[in-house]
């Protein structure tokens, strides 16, 4: 994109219009993917225009770059320097190059601020305004660099400059991806009013959480599980990172992010989800159907406003494992942090916390249901303000690990931390909290070992099953060998 910029001197008057390449040492290569393995470095061609008194320029002359991240004479910080000097123009065109090493690793907005003077002075520049932002072209140079790894394929997706303006159009443009020749497309800041669905062997990389948005009203007519629309459809093998995925549709259901059978080994880091729209059945910040190798780190995905509403529905034989996530689902007749749900579908989490807040009929931190299999360590599983709570509720031959946990409830017409119903739980080293019942065991084919654990709140109730307890605390009363 190219700006036009006019400052007065008593000398001359300038006009620069500027625009910047990705290149390597070599040569400049406009609008090509970046390749680290063709030794990209850290420089990139920078071309412009130079006028003079209103005609274009020619002679030589000096240049002084610096790098600020804000846009504004006189605010910012000042992240590198570069000067240039007895740069040939020729009709008013120039071509430099600059190098300010790791400033664009950060992937945040950018701004030049060019000096220019009359080449061999000894005098001093005049400063252009205004500061000119960096074409998305040099990120380049960071999204090739990612976490490491280097990419020999590199789309830049810029609405003021890049490969393409549109994230599918990127994604659809790419038909040679594989294990040996995966692809990073990069999406610079920005509201991309779309949905998109992905392909084996597609990375994304956005440029941060809150300025990079792809948001949809996509919905889907039939509540059925699986959905077949969501503002982003996951293939296997890809990963997202540094971006934000919104739904605002209505319909039977909507969803942020959807995982169908073939959604396996996938990464999704760094991610806000959410799932807003009225729909009139249900609301799923994250839906995963099928698949394995689902791996979530630092994701924080929230659902509201939905006829329920489910931070993640996890099913279908699904394997997914969070780390370091925050699940929330608000409102609704049923609201619910996480659903794992049917035979073998099985949730790991690591310091992950899941909240199911006023849910009409229920609130759930976890609800783990039909043969489903939950390992969690660490975290907080919270039920609030919901017509029966329960914080952790593992029910129907499910099976629970836990250590080092908190399951609680509150505020509800029913409130249970810990609720195992006809299902089998081994947890340590925990805490429980409700004052209906910090932990309910119900269902003649119960079995649950608790030991080392905390229960705050009202007693519990111990039906038919077994249940074996040691050494509980109850309040400030400990029970060394029994069930209290």
């Amino acid at each position: 994109m190219k700006h036009k910029l006019v400052i007065l001197s008593s000398l001359v008057v300038f006009a620069l219009l500027l625009c910047a390449s990705v290149a390597t040492a070599e040569e400049s290569v406009p609008n090509a993917p970046a390749s680290p393995q063709a030794a990209l470095g850290t420089a990139f061609t920078y071309q412009g225009r130079l006028d003079q008194g209103g005609s274009p320029a020619s002679g030589t002359y000096d240049f002084h770059f610096r790098l600020y991240d804000d846009g504004d004479i006189g605010e910012g910080t000042q992240l590198g320097e570069v000067e240039v000097g007895d740069v040939s123009v020729t009709s008013g065109l120039f071509s430099v190059e600059l190098d300010f090493g790791s400033a664009f690793d950060t992937g945040t907005a950018t701004w030049l601020e060019i000096g220019v003077r009359t080449g061999s002075s000894t005098g001093s520049y005049t400063t252009l305004s205004p500061r000119q932002a960096v074409n998305a072209a040099p990120y380049a140079l960071y999204a090739s660099r990612l976490s490491g790894t280097p990419y020999e394929n590199v789309l830049v997706v810029d609405k003021s400059g890049g490969d393409f303006d549109i994230v599918q159009s990127a994604v659809d443009s790419i038909d040679d991806a594989s294990e040996t020749n995966p692809y990073l497309v990069w999406i610079a800041p920005g509201v991309y009013e779309e949905s998109v669905t992905m392909v084996p062997y597609v990375h994304l990389q956005g440029s941060g959480q809150e300025t990079t948005v792809i948001s949809s009203t996509v919905t889907n007519d039939s509540p059925d599980l699986p959905l077949s629309r969501a503002t982003l459809i996951l293939s296997h093998h890809v990963s997202l990172r540094d971006l934000k995925l919104v739904n605002t549709g209505g319909g039977a259901a909507s969803a942020a992010l959807l995982g169908l059978g073939d959604a396996s080994y996938v990464e999704v880091s760094d991610v806000i989800i959410r799932a807003e729209g009225n729909s009139t059945w249900a609301n799923y910040a994250i839906s995963i159907n099928g698949g394995w190798y689902v791996t979530l780190k630092g994701v924080t995905a929230s659902s509201r406003n939905g006829g329920s509403n489910y931070g993640l529905y996890n099913r279908d034989m699904a394997s997914v494992e969070l780390v370091d996530c925050s699940l929330t689902g608000y409102g609704g007749e049923h609201a619910v942090g996480i659903n794992n749900n049917g035979n073998s579908t099985r949730i790991e989490t690591k310091n992950t916390n899941a909240y199911g807040y006023n849910g009409n009929h229920d609130s759930h931190g976890i609800n783990n249901n039909d043969s489903a299999i939950a390992i969690l360590e660490g975290g907080t599983f919270t039920a609030d303000d919901g017509g029966i709570n329960f914080g952790i509720h593992n029910q129907s031959n499910s099976t629970l690990q836990a250590h080092f946990i908190t399951a609680k409830s509150r505020r509800g017409d029913e409130n249970t931390g810990f609720y195992n119903d006809n299902a089998i739980a081994d947890i340590a080293h925990s805490v429980f909290s409700g004052d209906y019942h910090a932990i309910q065991m119900g269902g003649s084919s119960s079995h649950s070992n608790i030991s080392f654990s905390k229960l705050l709140g009202n007693s519990g109730y111990y039906a038919t099953g077994t249940h074996v307890c040691t050494a509980m605390t109850w309040d400030d009363v400990f029970y060394p060998e029994t069930c209290p």
